[in-house]
């Protein structure tokens, strides 16, 4: 039986975007990567 990798990735890491993935206040960077993370 032949395994579909594609479907098996996109099951296995679905999840849902978090609201931040950083510690957007604490500096420009990280607010500036929070936003590029968030757009992607």
């Amino acid at each position: 039986m032949s395994m579909n990798w594609i479907d098996e990735a996109k099951r296995v890491f679905r999840a849902k975007k978090p609201e931040h993935f950083t510690e957007y206040g604490h500096c420009e960077e990280c607010a500036e990567h929070d936003e590029t993370l968030l757009k992607s």
